[in-house]
């Protein structure tokens, strides 16, 4: 699994196509964890929600 460049990464879940879905944790002015994308090779940061999504 590639790094998303957060401090930490973790998948929680697969798919039939091989997509893993988990976050990755960057630390910064606002610690947050975001959604992250996983496929080899790739990464996407899918970010975080905003207060009341």
């Amino acid at each position: 699994m590639e790094d998303a460049g957060g401090v930490n990464s973790r998948a929680f879940g697969i798919n039939s196509m091989n997509l893993l879905v988990g976050d990755s944790f960057f630390a910064g002015p606002m610690d947050a964890s975001h959604a992250a994308l996983f496929k080899v090779g790739f990464v996407a940061d899918l970010g975080v929600l905003q207060p009341g999504q």
